[in-house]
């Protein structure tokens, strides 16, 4: 008898990420799950890591391969199951163009930009008609989920988020939620990387800021590039804070992120697009006061949690920028945060997208 298998394709390099959402898959929502695996790495670093973490879970049903090829070359059928996890583009296309008919996308954000420029008019119209070619779309916020409905006029939407370790564990707790003590206060600037281009500015913003700033803290964690744009924000950041400026660029697991992320008093993510929401909804756990842009912030205010623009620093004096939020606001931000990714509610709404 064959067996059949619900087929995940993951981004290797996104290793912070797959790991978790592997593994919760593997405990919350069991089925015969396979998973692939798929980029160009040369380095066998991450190859070992990922052999080891399967081994740990004792799960076998897994395959590493340098691309989408793999779905072909194994032969699996153009009716099964198969989830894309990540915003490759050119996954999409070649399954497709395969003529597979179960392809369902989780939409980790930046794969709904909208194209700039004539020349991308194009563009933008074979990636809406690739999108509405797709059984599902999975977006991971309300906001994501609206874009892809109104621009891309696609009908086969849903928003889901990810159960996550940080979820499940109870790493969070109200005991974790206190009045801050500290006179001066601690800034994380993040989530990662991909935000950098965004650092400087809000290095500027904050500038007016810097005798009652503690710390400042740029969140590079992962896949860094020291070129040009990491050596200019350093030497922005040294010139502006002195000693009070550091980038952070460790790698966490995740019994380290809470703590790590419990350190700052303000939690500030200038990028526009959906990114980072672990570390939003982990701020918004430990009781801290979180100013954010663009998808993020429409996304976190609608839920109905207490936060600010990026935009409002521009004109903040001192206190309205350094004050932390009252402890009511804190306990509300925590149980909003707690019931949208309540995980009785995530596992029904996963194995509806797993039929």
């Amino acid at each position: 008898m064959i067996t059949k298998y619900i087929y995940h394709i993951f981004p290797l390099t996104a290793k912070y990420l797959t790991l978790d959402i592997v593994e919760q898959f593997i405990k919350f929502l069991p089925s015969n799950h396979f998973f692939y695996i798929v980029d160009v790495v040369e380095d066998d670093t991450l190859f070992n890591e990922y052999t080891d973490f399967f081994e740990k879970l004792n799960f076998k049903n897994y395959k590493f391969s340098n691309s989408i090829n793999c779905i072909f070359k194994d032969n699996i059928g153009k009716k099964e199951t198969i989830i894309l996890h990540g915003d490759n583009y050119y996954w999409k296309i070649q399954l497709l163009l395969k003529k597979y008919k179960s392809v369902k996308w989780v939409c980790w954000g930046s794969a709904i930009n909208l194209p700039i420029g004539l020349k991308n008019n194009f563009t933008f119209l074979f990636k809406r008609y690739i999108y509405q070619k797709l059984h599902t779309i999975i977006a991971l916020s309300d906001k994501d989920k609206k874009i892809i409905e109104k621009v891309y006029k696609c009908k086969n939407v849903k928003q889901i988020q990810y159960i996550s370790n940080l979820n499940t564990n109870n790493f969070f707790t109200l005991e974790d939620i206190k009045e801050r003590k500290n006179k001066l206060a601690t800034i994380y600037l993040g989530n990662n990387v991909s935000c950098l281009p965004t650092y400087p500015l809000i290095l500027e913003l904050i500038t007016k800021f810097k005798n009652e700033i503690q710390s400042v803290i740029c969140m590079l964690n992962y896949n860094l590039d020291k070129n040009d744009l990491y050596i200019s924000l350093l030497h922005k950041g040294r010139k502006i804070f002195g000693n009070k400026f550091a980038t952070d660029e460790k790698l966490y697991t995740l019994n380290e992120y809470k703590s790590y992320m419990d350190k700052c008093d303000i939690y500030i993510c200038s990028e526009t697009t959906q990114t980072g929401l672990g570390a939003i909804y982990s701020t918004l756990r430990l009781g801290k006061k979180v100013y954010l842009n663009g998808n993020n912030y429409n996304f976190i205010k609608q839920l109905g949690c207490n936060i600010y623009h990026v935009d409002e620093i521009e004109n903040c004096n001192e206190s309205d920028f350094l004050n932390d939020i009252s402890y009511e606001n804190k306990l509300l931000n925590f149980k909003i945060i707690e019931d949208h990714l309540n995980l009785d509610s995530l596992i029904e709404k996963w194995k509806l997208v797993l039929i």
